[in-house]
């Protein structure tokens, strides 16, 4: 059996007026081919708004839309991709929203635009109506200066020593980042991480390719097991004696500390190394210790390490030990690669 699924996406949130390139990316489901369940992009051919207000542009065979709204829109976007000499087509559809970005407001004309015509006959500044519009436009400066400021601190991924204050409990630790504003926007990103192997992995490799410009693999002994190297009372998959009888290795039972491996680390700083540990002590599981292993090779060895190629969140290929590396937003949609630990299949 053959199949494959698809998305259509932008690699990042759209702003009203902004103009984003839009991707699509598919999955092989193949039963009988090697690369089964791999992640690849496919040629985007056409798209056609089927509601919504957005502007849509194709330039050097790459589509372009441009939200002119804040409101709801739907695009339905035709792929193809080409195996065995045989193109196939993609079809599916891109739901999205963009939002506003922080526009300026004129409250003194606001606020006089609120009169009705006819009943007063100077509205201008000099007049007695005109400065109370005047003075009560002032005071509604006063407050949406304030608000901005708030909604500026909450979710504008702009670096600020604030904001890096704000969300790091730093300042200026991070001012040299190379991709200053992609590293506040992966620290804002924090309440919908998730304590898995895969969301950590990614989330410190991220962090040290926006920190240092520099594409590093990590790696993560958490000790989880394959079901299929133990005995489970009542399988009959892995019950069956003399044969799946396999007790758990009684040194992993009680899981003691997390150790991550991070490859590529030989120009890290002792400074970047504290950071680094300091991170890890933030993001992980505070009832487990954490140790932190500098590997200098430039990417997992191969002695020890599959090389998996571009890969997702819930790859069936690397169930377990995974290890991440993300190689820069430049490369979205396949910008996530990974490597498997031969020992731990």
């Amino acid at each position: 059996m053959s199949y494959v699924t698809n998305q259509f996406s932008l690699n990042q949130l759209p702003v009203v007026g902004g103009k984003y390139q839009v991707y699509c990316s598919y999955i092989t489901h193949d039963n009988i081919v090697l690369a089964n369940n791999t992640i690849n992009v496919a040629t985007i051919t056409n798209i056609k708004l089927v509601y919504g207000n957005v502007n849509i542009e194709q330039i050097n065979n790459i589509f372009f839309i441009t939200p002119l709204t804040n409101n709801r829109f739907t695009l339905l976007c035709t792929a193809t991709y080409i195996k065995n000499n045989i193109t196939y087509t993609l079809v599916g559809y891109y739901y999205g929203k963009a939002i506003y970005e922080t526009l300026p407001t004129n409250n003194y004309n606001s606020l006089a635009s609120k009169f009705p015509k006819g009943v007063f006959a100077d509205l201008s500044q000099t007049s007695i109506i005109g400065a109370i519009i005047y003075a009560t436009s002032k005071l509604v400066d006063d407050w949406y200066v304030k608000y901005q400021t708030v909604k500026q601190q909450i979710f504008s991924n702009q670096y600020s020593q604030d904001l890096e204050y704000e969300l790091n409990s730093t300042k200026g630790l991070l001012s040299n980042s190379v991709y200053p504003t992609e590293t506040m926007r992966l620290l804002n990103s924090l309440p919908t991480y998730q304590l898995n192997t895969y969301d950590m992995e990614l989330f410190v490799s991220q962090y040290i390719w926006y920190r240092l410009g520099k594409s590093c693999a990590i790696y993560i002994d958490d000790f989880i097991v394959n079901p299929a190297n133990c005995w489970i009372l009542g399988s009959e998959q892995y019950s069956i004696l003399d044969s799946t009888t396999i007790l758990q290795d009684e040194i992993n039972i009680v899981k003691t500390k997390i150790v991550w491996y991070i490859f590529n680390s030989s120009t890290f700083t002792e400074q970047f190394k504290s950071e680094i540990q300091q991170l890890v002590l933030n993001i992980s599981r505070c009832d487990l210790k954490n140790e932190i292993i500098f590997d200098n090779n430039l990417t997992p060895p191969l002695t020890q390490y599959d090389y998996i190629g571009y890969t997702y969140k819930n790859d069936p290929r690397m169930l377990y030990g995974k290890c991440i590396q993300f190689t820069g937003q430049q490369h979205y949609p396949l910008n996530i690669v990974g490597y498997l630990n031969k020992n731990r299949e």
